[in-house]
């Protein structure tokens, strides 16, 4: 068992605190990356089917959320192109 605490550090707002069997993280900063996940198999995909219906609400209550993710994931690939000739 695993304890989870999200919490959004300009409201100061708790979005989950919760256990639960599985965890799924992801990071980004700068273009660089991080990711992990623990848990059995199953409840990966029980936390990781969780986070996408998470994201699913997130970017239909914020309609620019959708614009912004497309135009990233856009540019995604020109970034890591830059960093390769360095």
């Amino acid at each position: 068992m695993i304890h989870v605490t999200i919490t959004d550090l300009e409201t100061n707002e708790v979005k989950l605190d919760k256990d639960v069997n599985a965890v799924v993280i992801g990071t980004s900063s700068e273009g660089d990356c991080a990711g992990g996940g623990i848990g059995s198999p199953l409840e990966l995909a029980f936390a990781y089917k969780t986070a996408v219906d998470a994201m699913t609400e997130l970017e239909n209550e914020n309609p620019a959320f959708r614009r912004s993710y497309k135009l990233l994931r856009a540019v995604e690939p020109l970034v890591e192109d830059d960093d390769a000739d360095e």
